[in-house]
């Protein structure tokens, strides 16, 4: 009976978690988990850094993460319909990444001519997976480095 008791309780405690969408271990929907990714659908924003000479670099930041967060704000700098406000936000996110660069590695700092904001995406249905590059900004740092930004 004690069994009976118990399992009933149980499954209550797992109904009610799942219909009330209980975002606690273990009932979570995180959503690395809640739905299947393909490669094309993934798009990654990285910043490339090009010296005066024309030599072009990534840009490998001390802690992942501040790549990590440029891509997304770059991404959502993207989706932004307005123009202006675009074009803003963008330089907002670059100038960021560009006082990041200098505190970082000033020595190559002193090298950078332009940032450049690449896009690279899964070719579909490429086997093997190929990533195809575009570049979809590229700003000169000494237009980061004005009063204006």
């Amino acid at each position: 009976m004690i069994t009976l008791v118990v399992t009933l309780g149980l499954l209550m405690l797992l109904m009610l978690a799942s219909l009330g969408r209980l975002e606690a271990w273990p009932f979570s929907s995180y959503q690395m988990f809640s739905r299947r990714l393909a490669g094309e659908n993934v798009l990654v924003f990285r910043l490339e850094l090009e010296d005066k000479s024309g030599v072009l670099e990534w840009w490998t930041p001390e802690f992942f993460y501040f790549q990590r967060d440029f891509g997304y704000e770059f991404g959502a700098a993207q989706r932004e319909m307005n123009a202006e406000l675009r074009v803003v936000a963008e330089l907002e996110i670059l100038a960021t990444a560009w006082q990041r660069i200098q505190l970082d590695h000033p020595a190559r700092a002193q090298d950078v001519e332009a940032l450049r904001v690449v896009e690279r995406c899964c070719v579909p249905g490429a086997v093997p997976i190929s990533v195809e590059d575009t570049v979809v900004r590229r700003v000169a740092v000494r237009e980061l480095t004005s009063s204006d930004v």
